[in-house]
C-alpha cells in the first residue's frame, strides 16, 4: 500500500512537470452584461479581448527626456509573442509630464497566455530601467506579481508538527499524520493540475486546495492514529487495533469527508464556472485525503505497530485514555450540570460576532491593497498620483449595432457621459471594421474598488444607456473588473439562498442516516449556521471596517470579495460537520453502551475533546498562515476559514453541543417509528 501511494504521488508530480502544466482561467459570468461585452469584443475587437498589462514609465525630470529609451522598450514589447496591440490610452504623458502609461493588449485570454509571458515582458523593459527612469508593470497581467504562498504552507506544516507533538507526546505518532497529509497533497495537486488540461481551473484553486488539503489531511489521519493508540492501550494487539480503528474512526472519516465533498460540490449551484471549478478541485483533494486516511494510515500503523509512542517527548504524557481527573471529563461534567447558562453565553457570543454581517458590501479589491514590494502596486501608485485613481480601472463600453444605432449616436452619448461628475475622462470612439460595433473607454473619478465606481457602472447600465443609446436600437455593455464583480455579486446573491438550502438539506439527511435522529442533525445545522455567521462578521469587521487591519498586512479597507461568502459557507459547513460527526459518533457509541445520556456526553467529549481541539488548532494555524499571501482574496479566505474553525471548535463543540445535548436528554436520539422503518441505518 505504501508503495502504491508513493508511486502515484511521485508519478503525478513528474508527469505534471513533464507536461509543463499551467493552471489559469478567466472569471466569466455567463449571460451577465460584462460577459456580453467580452463576447462582443472577442467577435468584433479581438485585439482588446485578451488579457492586458500596463507598463508605467516615470521620470522625475520628465518623460520627454527619456523618449528614446521608452520607444526602444516599446519596440521590444511589440516583438513579444501574443502581443496584439501596444498603445498610449492616456496620451503622451501625465499632466505634470513625469509619467507615461503604455497599454499592452495580448491577443489571447489569461487562460491561454503562456506562463512566462509576464517574465518576458519584464525582461523587455529591463534595459529601460535606470536612475532617471522607473518602469513598473501593472494591469491585469500585473496580478501575476503576487508573492507565492509557499511560506504560508511551510509555516502551517511546522506549526502542525509542533501541535501534533504536544497532542501525542511522541515523534512517531506525530509524524504519521504529517507524512500522510503530504503524500495526499502531492496526489491531490497532481490530479488538479492534470484536470486543468481539459478544464478552466482558476489559479486561486491551487492555493485553496493546498489550504484545505493540509488541514483535512492532517485532521483525518489524526483521528485515525488517536483511535488506534486508544485501542492499542485496550487490546495490546496492534493488528486488531488497526482493524477496529478503521471500523470506527475510519468509517467516521469516510462519512465526515463525504459531508465536506457534498458541501463543496454545492458551489456548482453558483452558476459561475470559476467558482464551480474551485469546488470541484477542493472536493478532489478532500476525497484523496479520505482515501489516504483509510488506506495509507493503516499501512503506516502496520509498520510501527506497538512502537507508536516511540521517541517520546520529555514532559508530555502520551496517555490517550481519559480518566476521572482529566480536564475534559471535569469540563464535560461542568457544562452538563449547568447547561442553560452555557447555552445562553455561547449563543450570545456567536450573535455578537455575527452583527457586522448586516453591513457586508460585496466588491473586489484593487492593486492598491497589494504590498509595496510588488511592481503591480508601484505601478498602481504612480498612475493614481500622476493621472488619478480611476485610470487604474477604466471601463470599456462595447456597443452592438445589430439592432440599430450609429457611430455618431455613440459619440454623442460619450460626450454626454464626459460631463458627469463621477467621470474623469472619456476616450475616443472606435468602430469595428465590420461596422457592427463600436467601443470607447470611460475613466471613473474613483478607484476601481470604490463605491463611486460601482455606482457609476450601475448608473450607466440602468439609466444612461437605456435612456440614450437604447432608443436608437444599439445595445451598450460595460466591461471592467468592477463591472464583472458587480455581475458576480448579483449572480451569487441570487443563487445563495438555493445554495445554502441545498447544502443544509443534504447535510441534514446525511446526519439523519448516520445517527438515526432528527433533533441532532437539526441542532447541528443551526449551530453551524451560527458559527459561519460569526466568521462572516469577523471578516467584515477586519477587512471592511478596518479593525486590526494592519495585523493582516493591509493598509486600507476593502470590500468583501463576492466569491468569499459562498466559498466560506461550502468549506466551513463541511469541515464543521467533520467535528460534529467525530464528537457525536463517540457520544452515540457511549449512549448505546450505557443508555445514560449525560454520562455519554461527558465520555464522548472527554474522548474527543483533546483531539478535536488539536485538529482544529492545526487547521486554524494553516488557514491563518495564508494571511502572509500578497493576494487580499487569499488573506480574506484564510482569516474567514481560520476564524470559523476556531469558533466551531471552542464555542460550538465545547460549549453549545454538550449543553444542548444535556438539555435534550434522551430526546437527542428521537426518531418517529414509521420513519425509522423506511430509513437505512448507517452505524459509525
Amino acid at each position: 500500500m505504501l508503495g502504491i501511494w508513493l508511486t502515484v504521488a511521485v508519478g503525478l508530480t513528474v508527469l505534471v512537470a513533464a507536461l509543463d502544466v499551467d493552471v489559469a482561467s478567466e472569471l466569466r459570468v455567463p449571460g451577465a452584461d460584462s460577459q456580453k461585452a467580452l463576447d462582443l469584443l472577442e467577435d468584433q475587437f479581438p485585439e482588446f479581448a485578451g488579457i492586458s498589462a500596463q507598463v508605467v514609465f516615470h521620470a522625475p525630470n520628465g518623460v520627454s527626456a527619456q523618449q528614446e529609451t521608452i520607444d526602444s522598450a516599446l519596440a521590444r514589447i511589440w516583438q513579444l509573442d501574443d502581443v496584439g496591440l501596444v498603445s498610449a490610452p492616456f496620451g503622451p504623458a501625465s499632466p505634470d509630464g513625469t509619467t507615461f502609461v503604455a497599454a499592452v493588449d495580448y491577443s489571447v485570454s489569461q487562460a491561454d497566455l503562456d506562463e512566462g509571458s509576464r517574465d518576458k515582458l519584464v525582461e523587455a523593459i529591463a534595459e529601460a530601467r535606470g536612475p532617471d527612469l522607473q518602469v513598473e508593470v501593472g494591469g491585469a497581467l500585473g496580478f501575476f506579481d503576487a508573492t507565492e504562498t509557499s511560506t504560508a504552507e511551510q509555516i502551517g506544516i511546522v506549526v502542525a508538527l509542533v501541535i501534533l507533538l504536544i497532542a501525542f507526546g511522541s515523534l512517531v505518532a506525530a509524524g504519521l499524520p504529517l507524512v500522510a497529509a503530504l503524500v495526499g497533497l502531492a496526489v491531490g495537486l497532481g490530479l488538479v493540475n492534470l484536470l486543468s488540461l481539459v478544464a478552466d481551473i482558476p489559479r486561486t484553486a491551487l492555493t485553496l486546495v493546498t489550504m484545505i488539503g493540509i488541514g483535512v489531511g492532517i485532521d483525518y489521519a489524526l483521528f485515525m492514529v488517536t483511535r488506534y493508540r486508544e485501542l492499542l492501550d485496550r487490546y495490546r494487539l496492534d493488528l486488531n487495533s488497526v482493524g477496529k480503528a478503521a471500523a470506527t474512526s475510519g468509517k467516521a472519516v469516510v462519512f465526515a469527508g463525504g459531508t465536506v465533498v457534498i458541501s463543496i460540490l454545492g458551489l456548482a449551484i453558483s452558476g459561475v464556472p470559476f467558482v464551480a471549478w474551485m469546488g470541484v478541485t477542493a472536493a478532489i483533494v478532500v476525497a484523496v485525503m479520505v482515501a489516504v486516511a483509510i488506506t495509507l494510515i493503516p499501512a503506516l500503523l502496520g509498520f510501527v505497530g506497538d512502537h507508536i509512542d516511540s521517541l517520546a517527548i520529555p514532559g508530555i504524557d502520551p496517555t490517550s485514555q481519559p480518566n476521572e481527573d482529566s480536564r475534559w471529563v471535569r469540563w464535560g461534567r461542568h457544562v452538563s450540570s449547568r447547561p442553560w447558562p452555557h447555552l445562553v453565553i455561547g449563543v450570545l457570543s456567536l450573535v455578537m460576532l455575527s452583527l457586522p454581517l448586516v453591513d457586508m458590501r460585496l466588491g473586489q479589491s484593487d492593486a492598491g491593497n497589494f504590498s509595496e514590494d510588488t511592481s503591480h502596486r508601484r505601478a498602481y501608485d504612480l498612475i493614481s498620483t500622476h493621472y488619478g485613481p480611476g485610470f487604474n480601472g477604466p471601463l470599456l463600453i462595447a456597443v452592438d449595432f445589430t439592432n440599430g444605432g450609429t457611430i455618431d449616436a455613440v459619440g454623442a452619448e460619450a460626450d454626454a457621459i464626459a460631463g458627469r461628475d463621477d467621470v474623469a475622462t472619456v476616450g475616443f470612439v472606435a468602430g469595428a471594421t465590420s461596422g457592427d460595433a463600436a467601443i470607447f473607454t470611460v475613466v471613473p473619478t474613483f478607484s476601481p474598488q470604490a463605491v463611486g465606481t460601482e455606482n457609476l457602472v450601475k448608473a450607466l447600465r440602468n439609466d444612461v444607456f437605456p435612456n440614450g443609446l437604447a432608443q436608437t436600437g444599439a445595445l451598450a455593455h460595460v466591461a471592467s473588473t468592477t463591472a464583472n464583480n458587480i455581475d458576480l455579486a448579483e449572480r451569487i446573491g441570487s443563487r445563495l439562498p438555493w445554495f445554502v438550502g441545498a447544502i443544509v438539506a443534504a447535510s441534514f439527511v446525511f446526519l439523519v442516516l448516520i445517527f438515526g435522529s432528527l433533533l441532532v442533525p437539526l441542532k447541528a445545522a443551526l449551530l453551524n449556521l451560527l458559527s459561519i455567521g460569526a466568521a462572516y462578521g469577523v471578516i467584515v469587521a477586519i477587512f471592511q471596517w478596518g479593525w486590526g487591519l494592519s495585523i493582516v498586512g493591509l493598509e486600507d479597507t476593502i470590500p468583501i470579495s463576492p466569491v468569499i461568502p459562498m466559498l466560506m459557507f461550502a468549506v466551513l459547513f463541511g469541515l464543521s460537520m467533520d467535528y460534529e460527526v467525530f464528537l457525536l459518533s463517540r457520544i452515540k457509541e457511549e449512549y448505546d453502551r450505557t443508555g445514560d445520556n449525560t454520562e455519554s456526553v461527558v465520555r464522548g467529549l472527554a474522548s474527543t475533546g483533546r483531539i478535536i481541539t488539536s485538529a482544529a488548532l492545526i487547521m486554524v494555524c494553516v488557514f491563518f498562515g495564508f494571511v502572509l499571501s500578497a493576494d487580499p482574496l487569499i488573506k480574506m479566505a484564510g482569516v474567514g476559514l481560520g476564524t470559523a474553525i476556531l469558533v466551531d471548535a471552542t464555542i460550538v463543540r465545547c460549549i453549545l453541543v454538550p449543553s444542548t445535548m444535556a438539555l435534550l436528554g434522551d430526546r437527542n436520539w428521537w426518531m418517529p417509528e414509521r420513519l425509522a422503518r423506511f430509513l437505512p441505518r448507517i452505524d459509525v
